[in-house]
């Protein structure tokens, strides 16, 4: 019988528990007695796979901007240390901001935050971003250097084999540049992106080309619908919401938008004959897969995979869960029931899918398949946009595919599928 009272004490349970995580602050944050015994006993330096500190994954970064109103000119910038950084713009004679003001004989205005809670790789090109955007609406850049540096957080960090091996996640120098900008400069400046004779220059426009409105409308064209056009050119699609051009593309139609309330059980139950399971049901059409999942019918449709549950629950006020409600092993079985996977559960229920692993009850379901694995490295832009076109929102992405949603962010592209979120700035 499992000894639930003293479960992290034994170190078997506590190092497999931590083998879930990427860095210690990860391990803290979301198995925190796990973590303490491991500290306390001193089992942390043995758990090599954490990073005490992974700037990589933990979301310490900041992009940031001073706006010299009078001169139309501005500073992008991104930090992990905002009161340092502000204070060296403030005080160091070479800074860009401090000359900048002293040249002009004007104030140094407040740090404004842009953006923060990012990765480091998320921050490198939101800050490209951001530069870009106050470039192409007509302000004068007063930085120095160009923007995208990882700095002395990344030192050594691009080799000539890592720079190499980064390129071949591209086809063309304007993605590398883009999508990769630390590893592209480093090529640009030792002289290796000339042997990098895979980047081709085809397609590769010079900056600023989607600013112009007749080239994004001369693209536009070329599709039938907004649909169509996102998935050919994201780029273009993206000028065309961010400078108000869509709104002239009368030939892109949406897709079929339903009424409200459209998806009732006997439009559901003749959409869910078309698949053979859930996953599918999702992909293909997720308002009416979200729609049966709301109406609480999903199971009705998928009967080989999970069975409706046989007694309504009955919880304590505000629909909480009696305490100790997940040891309960039939009470995790027929929550486990409702899923066809393994992710399918843990997205679903993360307490059910925890407790089932923590009690041991998870290898007797054996209904449940594993995610199909990718090879490492197999999240690419192109793998990437592929899989988010699925969704609607960041949200369905999550939740529909945690691997690639986390690839998104970490490649820091997460945004150049979601234009609802992308330009709401």
């Amino acid at each position: 019988m499992v000894d639930y009272k003293n479960y992290w004490k034994d170190k078997e349970h506590v190092i497999e528990e931590s083998k879930k995580y990427n860095c210690r602050s990860d391990f803290n944050k979301f198995s925190r007695k796990a973590y303490e015994e491991a500290r306390k006993n001193k089992w942390l330096d043995e758990m090599t796979w954490l990073n005490s500190k992974n700037v990589y994954v933990d979301k310490v970064d900041t992009v940031y901007k001073y706006n010299f109103k009078e001169k139309n000119a501005v500073y992008i910038g991104r930090t992990v240390h905002i009161d340092l950084r502000d204070y060296q713009h403030r005080t160091v004679l070479n800074d860009s901001v401090y000359k900048f003001a002293k040249e002009n004989n004007l104030e140094i205005p407040k740090m404004e935050i842009i953006e923060s809670q990012l990765t480091v790789p998320e921050g490198v090109n939101r800050e490209i971003y951001w530069e870009q955007y106050y470039r192409d609406n007509g302000y004068t850049i007063i930085n120095q250097k160009a923007c995208g540096s990882i700095g002395s957080m990344a030192k050594g960090k691009w080799s000539k084999n890592k720079c190499f091996e980064e390129s071949k996640k591209y086809t063309t120098r304007n993605e590398f540049f883009k999508y990769s900008n630390s590893a592209y400069q480093k090529s640009l400046k030792e002289g290796w992106i000339n042997e990098m004779t895979w980047l081709s220059n085809a397609h590769s426009y010079p900056r600023g080309f989607w600013t112009k409105k007749e080239n994004v409308l001369e693209e536009a064209r070329k599709y039938n619908s907004k649909k169509e056009f996102k998935e050919n050119n994201i780029s273009a699609f993206l000028a065309a919401h961010r400078y108000g051009f869509i709104k002239e593309m009368t030939w892109l139609v949406k897709q079929e938008q339903h009424p409200k309330n459209y998806w009732d059980n006997d439009r559901i139950k003749k959409e869910a004959s078309k698949y053979k399971s859930k996953t599918e049901f999702a992909n293909k059409n997720r308002s009416a897969y979200n729609a049966a999942k709301r109406l609480n019918i999903i199971d009705n449709f998928f009967p080989n995979k999970a069975k409706k549950a046989e007694k309504v629950i009955k919880g304590t006020p505000n629909n909480k869960l009696p305490k100790g409600y997940w040891k309960d092993k039939e009470n995790v079985m027929r929550e486990a029931m409702k899923y066809s996977t393994k992710d399918e559960f843990k997205n679903g229920n993360l307490t059910a899918f925890l407790a089932s692993y923590k009690y041991g009850y998870i290898d007797d379901m054996t209904w449940l398949v594993r995610q199909k694995q990718h090879k490492n490295k197999y999240w690419t832009y192109k793998t990437i946009e592929q899989e988010a076109l699925k969704y609607d929102t960041k949200t369905e992405f999550f939740k529909g595919n945690q691997t690639a949603y986390r690839a998104a962010l970490k490649l820091g592209i997460i945004d150049d599928f979601f234009i609802n979120n992308y330009i709401a700035y």
